[in-house]
């Protein structure tokens, strides 16, 4: 009973997703069902032939049975096709759906709880998680229940065939639900075996591109090799195991169920013909029904055990969809003259550690100031930028942002007026068009071409992508550098910001240019607050109010 609440309260949960799908969900499992009725037909048509045709030697009758058989193959057919064609439909739409809003999370996510998740974590949910939850409601719903009614229809017809065979059939059932359950704790056991480590599997593929420079760098090829080796030797080792406790688990259910049952079955029907003179084909009829009864209570203790193995996916899924939204604070709606930032008592540490990198901080920034994050390295100045750009949550204290807690802001609402850029950006591998139409939609090529002139990069975009169309590599990786942060500081000149935060976002430029490329952008954002954080002291000379962080 207890796994059958846990089915009902995963499909609860997932429905409400899939709702619109209602009517289909309900010719699909009607299509299901119905394709046991041919196997559930099947034995009183046999009985039918035993007693009328081969007892009764009445030859006209045969001809009845092979239409009847034909008759059912061909309504077989028509409704595995009919129900391949709507499975494969709905599920594909389900599944489809499902990665979707599982993106718009996704891509809705406040920024700072992308650090509650690991990157592969988040993939294997879009990916395999969303494979379990069609595998669930394939065979942990549809199956189910079909397999439910099968037994159900299979008891009835043996009790209305023969009440003396049926209460040897009932008396044998529960001893085999005691062999089929003796096995599903171990197969259990070695389903979790299997699939932890397959996750380490993929995590260790997941982990290649993080750690390549570092195993070329120290020449671990041969141990990375090793390690994946070995992950390989106890995953194989695992599912040899358990297919070895699966096929001693066939032959003895096999035994038990074809040989033992059902020869007990027909002892006893043999016995009651001869004594009362039962029909022979009642007491087979009865071994085929008991037969289904069987297979079908195999195939529940299988999903039952499968549903252990699904059921953390699942919720992996559902934690993501019942994520809450943001709250829909607008700035647009401010309109009272305040402060850009208000920083009050704020205080920060990272992971465990007792003693705060920022301990009530406070400050306050005017609209259009201009201002240098200054101080030793690793007193906070990029925590501070990360604060106010929303990346990190406030642990104690608070960050006004236009007299608006920054906790109340959703980072589509916060970004619509904060550009932030440091020292390391992040690039898709798309071409230098697509990124600067990720800030304006619709500029054209001499914009693009004005942007980057005023950061000094037109001359090295002719040499790398003459056309702009060409893909600039994973994370940039055509680019410098140098180039790197020019292009990111180029669409500053084709954004609207309120508000920009550098953080040491000239590093990698040149001398020469550093300090043109940021009279520039003073001149551009006259009557907008920038805040900076560098080392370079040509940097430092352009800014005339320092915050000094000790």
């Amino acid at each position: 009973m207890s796994l059958l609440k846990q089915r009902l309260t995963i499909c609860k949960e997932i429905v409400p997703y899939v709702d619109k799908y209602k009517l289909q969900w309900v010719v699909l499992l009607v299509l299901k069902v119905c394709q046991k009725v041919p196997i559930l037909i099947q034995p009183l048509i046999f009985k039918f032939f035993i007693d009328s045709v081969i007892t009764m030697k009445n030859i006209k009758y045969l001809y009845i049975v092979i239409l009847l058989y034909l008759c059912l193959f061909l309504l077989e057919t028509l409704l595995k096709v009919g129900h391949r064609i709507i499975d494969n439909i709905l599920f594909n739409k389900i599944t489809r759906d499902l990665r979707k809003l599982l993106w718009e999370k996704y891509m809705y996510m406040p920024n700072r709880k992308y650090h509650d998740y690991d990157k592969s974590d988040l993939v294997q949910r879009l990916n395999l998680d969303i494979d379990m939850v069609k595998f669930f409601l394939i065979g942990e719903v549809f199956d189910y229940i079909t397999a439910v009614i099968s037994i159900f229809v299979s008891l009835c017809f043996i009790l209305s065939l023969e009440w003396h065979i049926a209460i040897v059939t009932y008396l044998l059932i529960p001893l085999s639900l005691f062999f089929a359950y003796r096995y599903k704790g171990k197969l259990e056991e070695l389903s979790e075996k299997d699939r932890l480590q397959r996750d380490k599997m993929g995590e260790k593929v997941q982990d290649i591109p993080n750690n390549w420079k570092e195993v070329k760098a120290n020449q671990l090829e041969k141990a990375e090799i090793n390690f994946f080796d070995s992950i390989l030797n106890r995953l194989l080792s695992v599912r040899k195991e358990k297919e070895e406790y699966l096929f001693k688990k066939t032959i003895v259910l096999g035994i038990k169920g074809q040989l033992i049952d059902s020869l007990t079955i027909y002892i006893v029907g043999g016995l009651l013909h001869f004594l009362i003179g039962i029909p022979v084909g009642a007491v087979i009829a009865c071994v085929n029904y008991y037969d289904n009864i069987l297979n079908d209570f195999n195939d529940i203790v299988e999903m039952n055990s499968n549903l252990e193995w699904v059921k953390p996916s699942i919720t992996r899924v559902i934690e993501i969809l019942k994520m809450e939204a943001e709250s829909t604070v607008s700035l647009q709606k401010i309109k009272k003259d305040i402060y850009e930032y208000e920083v009050c008592n704020l205080c920060y540490s990272y992971g465990d550690s007792s003693k705060d990198i920022l301990n009530n901080f406070n400050i306050k920034i005017k609209n259009g100031d201009k201002i240098l994050i200054d101080g030793p390295s690793g007193k906070g100045k990029s925590t501070l930028m990360k604060l106010l750009a929303g990346e990190l949550e406030c642990q104690k204290g608070d960050i006004l942002y236009k007299g608006v807690s920054i906790r109340c802001l959703p980072d589509i609402e916060l970004y619509k007026f904060i550009r932030k850029i440091d020292n390391e950006v992040y690039f898709m591998n798309i071409t230098i068009r697509e990124y600067m139409q990720m800030a304006k939609r619709d500029i054209n090529d001499d914009e693009i071409t004005q942007a980057c002139n005023m950061v000094n990069l037109w001359e090295d975009i002719k040499e790398i992508a003459p056309m702009l169309d060409d893909k600039i590599g994973e994370n940039g990786s055509k680019l410098s550098g140098g180039q790197r942060q020019k292009l990111a500081l180029a669409r500053l000149f084709v954004n609207n910001n309120k508000t920009l935060l550098l953080d040491e976002a000239f590093s990698a430029i040149d001398v020469k240019d550093k300090k043109e490329i940021l009279n520039k952008i003073l001149a551009r954002y006259k009557n907008e607050s920038i805040i900076c954080v560098s080392h370079d002291n040509e940097i430092k000379s352009m800014f005339h109010t320092k915050i000094n962080i000790q």
